[in-house]
């Protein structure tokens, strides 16, 4: 036990380290193949320039095609599909073939890349700010109206036109995150939402300000709406963003087009995740099993964007949504059409239940305040108690949690590119980082109080207060307030205006819980109070634990397997699963022999005393 106790912080970090290479990896991969999406699309819109009737009319571009295909390559060594039809493409480039056979071997890889899901939208987008990023980052260059060619540049060809027929969201979105090399191009840092923002924005630059000049192409609104009726708005967002407009003129005409690109800002994210899930459905039904994963994975990015709002409304119903899709997307994988569709109507039913449920702002103020804070109070009063107590500094337990409250509002803005990696599995490494430094405190305080008298725990406390202590009770802190000032900001966000009173409210509470704490602390003797402190922060450990699974569960890491006869209770960290069930269950059973270990050695301690 000794060991265990002595290693402890380096089991958190090497578990720590382990955790975030796996995302970071992944991250990593999605990157690549956005890259290779860009550079194909690149490649069969502006081959033109460099090729015709199979002579080079540009040596630059040609350059440019030739440099392009390589990196294409390079960057497909571990995707055997999309590497041999980039030596097609390559070979093709070499040949000087005709632009028809490039645009099509170009087409296909791009194909391959949204076929595994790099390129797709992770929310509806706003117009206001596509058109006030446009303004800020691209207009000096191409043009208020996108025009193109307003600037000319020294090796580099000048901006091209963002009206043409070439311009889809998908290859926006991929330019823009990592430019054009050999150009003036950038790469804009930018939030996932505010590319696609700008994405789409600049797709419908063609029909906003070049309608005139496409007059002889108009189609009667009646012919319009017929085609667009069809149209649903799950398609609009996320089959269009990958088709080039002039692919969309071609197959429904020019005011179809410009009414699914400018639609596509009037879309209720709501009304796509459940497009998503009823077209998963009928996908399934007709045995498309690939279709179907794609259809929910995909809508479970737009459910993600509503998912603080509804859980403003009700916690407990969205982290049961998120069961019941990992469960579906698991049921498919493994051919169980009939379980997942099942899971999926579910999911259907809860998410009506759950917008039409009426709320008052102010009373869901002071839930969220109250709920979310409780837990960081408990472990931050049960921390601060130890160390007033033995004598220690407060400094790293006030440090850690205001550090943890500070970085906690900011969470999602700062840290937003880390936490987009991956949300719910970020959101578990950092609950189960939360868990490890909690049971380290806890141990600790375990161990001491073991010792013959509260008086020699005391000293031998303050002798053993070395910087590594200090780190961790940091640590501990920070964590515990961080987590849940992250979460709070995005609920409260979520409910809207006027309500400041239900949140002053939430924090009376909150400080009425704590100086209770405190009291108890002043009146129970010592030892017990550390064996009730040991006891909270043991319970919020196994809760913890139980909502970290969840979160690596949503995050597809870990299987689903749920227990239907079993309620679900958030609060204590409770899901219906067998695998988060499995994992309190295991914790609890090690802080009971952990318990019973260090109680068996001071009940062995206090005979040797009596002999």
């Amino acid at each position: 036990m000794k060991i265990i106790f002595k290693n402890f912080p380096k089991y958190i970090i090497a578990i720590s380290i382990m955790l975030m290479v796996k995302p970071i990896l992944s991250s990593a991969e999605n990157q690549n193949l956005i890259k290779i999406f860009m550079l194909s699309s690149y490649i069969g819109s502006d081959y033109e320039k460099a090729v015709e009737n199979r002579k080079v009319i540009s040596e630059f571009e040609y350059e440019e095609m030739k440099n392009m295909c390589k990196e294409i390559q390079d960057s497909a060594k571990n995707y055997e599909e999309i590497k041999q039809i980039a030596d097609e493409l390559c070979k093709a480039i070499e040949n000087k073939e005709d632009k028809t056979v490039i645009q099509e071997l170009s087409k296909k890889i791009s194909e391959l890349v949204i076929k595994k899901g790099a390129v797709q939208p992770t929310s509806v987008p706003s117009f206001k700010k596509g058109e006030s990023l446009y303004k800020k980052l691209c207009s000096s260059c191409h043009g208020e109206k996108g025009e193109g060619y307003k600037i000319t540049f020294e090796n580099s060809p000048p901006p091209s036109p963002l009206t043409s027929q070439h311009i889809s969201p998908a290859k926006v979105f991929a330019i823009t995150k990592f430019g054009i090399e050999g150009t003036k191009m950038p790469q804009f840092e930018l939030t996932d939402k505010e590319r696609w923002s700008l994405s789409f924005y600049v797709s419908a630059m063609r029909y906003i300000f070049l309608e005139e000049e496409n007059k002889n192409f108009h189609q009667s609104d009646e012919s319009v709406r017929e085609i667009v009726k069809n149209i649903d708005p799950f398609s609009a967002l996320f089959d269009f963003s990958n088709k080039e407009n002039g692919e969309i003129e071609k197959s429904y005409g020019f005011d179809t087009a410009k009414k699914i690109r400018l639609d596509v800002f009037r879309i209720n994210n709501k009304d796509a995740f459940l497009e998503g899930l009823e077209k998963g459905v009928r996908s399934l039904k007709k045995g498309e099993v690939k279709s179907a994963e794609y259809l929910l994975t995909s809508g479970y990015m737009i459910f993600e964007e509503i998912e603080p709002i509804l859980s403003a409304k009700d916690k407990s119903k969205v982290k049961k949504i998120e069961m019941l899709y990992s469960s579906a997307i698991q049921d498919i994988k493994s051919g169980k059409k009939e379980s997942a569709e099942e899971k999926i109507k579910k999911i259907s039913k809860m998410l009506y239940e759950i917008s039409d449920s009426k709320t008052n702002n102010k009373l869901s103020a002071f839930i969220i305040v109250l709920r979310e804070g409780f837990e960081a109070i408990l472990i931050i009063s049960a921390i601060f108690g130890i160390i007033s107590a033995s004598g220690l500094s407060p400094v790293p337990v006030y440090s850690g949690a205001l550090s943890g409250f500070i970085s906690g509002v900011a969470l999602w803005g700062v840290l937003e590119k880390i936490m987009s990696i991956n949300r719910e599995l970020m959101e578990g490494i950092f609950t189960l980082i939360a868990v490890i430094l909690i049971l380290w405190v806890s141990l600790w305080v375990l161990q001491k109080t073991r010792e013959e008298n509260i008086r020699a725990f005391l000293e031998k406390i303050k002798r053993e207060a070395q910087a590594r202590n200090y780190v961790f009770l940091f640590l501990a802190s920070f964590f515990a307030v961080s987590r849940e000032a992250g979460e709070t900001v995005i609920f409260l966000n979520a409910l809207g205006p006027n309500i400041k009173e239900g949140i002053i409210l939430g924090i009376l509470a909150l400080f009425i819980i704590t100086i209770i704490i405190y009291i108890l602390k002043v009146k129970l003797k010592p030892k017990t109070f550390f064996t009730i402190t040991n006891f909270i922060l043991n319970i919020t450990a196994i809760s913890l634990v139980g909502k970290a699974i969840l979160e690596f569960q949503s995050a597809g890491i870990i299987p689903v397997d749920i227990i239907n006869f079993l309620p679900s209770i958030d609060i204590l960290g409770i899901y219906p699963t067998v695998q988060t069930i499995l994992a309190q269950f295991i914790l609890l059973t090690f802080l009971i022999s952990i318990t019973a270990y260090y109680l068996l050695k001071s009940q062995q301690r206090e005979e040797k005393t009596k002999i």
